[in-house]
């Protein structure tokens, strides 16, 4: 199949469906040593855990972060960590699991035999206006009655961008050889949908926000997709809306050939007219 036809067949599927609109809960991600995920949670869609926990990517600057942290228990008796800061998209990750949502996220954890006593999760805070993005760790143990602490990081190497009409996006490095693609669409745009086609689970590690009117600023939509990375792997994502009378999918392509050469990111795009029904006279 020609990519102008692939791209056609993804929006197709993807104005057709109402189904990749931001998911509750705030939890992507598979079961992990120590971890385990809500019930209605989807797998980890990682093809492989990073080789040191955190990423060896992540440089903690150990200075306090201006976001709340807690660690409680849920009914069924396990322990749910959960980040927050208001007004920004948040991102939690521990080792395979990922989560994310407006303003808040969470894991749920269970100690298991093999838990460390000392454990840490590495959470990012993304404004969706503008797309600035901090990051950080969690340190916490489900061993004892310590409060869990946030600490702030260096800030994400920035990858590719790309800009258009309706759309700014810009590609930060996940600290673990992957990236995360943040767009900002605007409200010109309709039927706003994220996917990552290549994957078993699809519709993992791919968020979408509707922001709402903020005084005399207009809404927009944010759009986060995950893309990690190991050697030899590949990994895509595409958005798909529509502006004006045209479709158009906005595809990520990640990909690391082997560890003697650098991961990298292309954006591509395609469109096509959208069907018009025809015009009908009652007289």
């Amino acid at each position: 199949m020609s990519t102008p036809r692939l791209a056609v067949a993804l929006a197709a599927a993807f104005f057709a469906s109402t189904a990749s609109v931001w998911p509750t809960p705030h939890l992507t991600g598979g079961h992990t040593p120590g971890a385990q995920s809500l019930p209605t949670a989807q797998k980890a869609t990682s093809p492989a855990a990073p080789e040191a926990w955190p990423p060896t990517g992540v440089v903690v600057v150990d200075e306090p972060a201006d976001i709340a942290v807690r660690l409680e228990y849920t009914s069924t008796g396990s322990r749910r960590l959960v980040v927050e800061k208001t007004g920004t998209f948040m991102h939690l990750q521990y080792r395979e699991v990922a989560s994310a949502g407006p303003d808040w996220a969470s894991i749920e954890l269970r100690p298991g035999d093999r838990a460390p006593k000392a454990d840490s999760a590495v959470w990012e805070s993304t404004d969706p206006r503008t797309l600035a993005t901090t990051r950080g760790v969690v340190r916490f143990s489900l061993a004892s009655s310590d409060k869990p602490e946030a600490k702030r990081a260096e800030p994400p190497r920035p990858g590719p961008q790309d800009r258009s009409a309706v759309r700014a996006c810009q590609s930060i490095e996940d600290g673990a050889h992957g990236f995360a693609v943040l767009c900002s669409v605007t409200m010109k745009t309709s039927g706003v949908r994220a996917i990552k086609p290549t994957s078993a689970h699809p519709l993992a590690a791919a968020w979408v926000w509707d922001l709402p009117k903020a005084g005399t600023i207009a809404g927009s939509r944010f759009v986060r997709v995950d893309l990690p990375l190991s050697p030899g792997g590949a990994d895509a994502g595409a958005i798909a809306y529509v502006h004006g009378g045209k479709g158009v999918v906005f595809r990520a392509d990640a990909t690391w050939p082997s560890r003697a050469e650098s991961p990298a990111l292309v954006f591509t795009e395609a469109s096509r007219s959208q069907p018009v029904s025809p015009t009908f006279s009652w007289r």
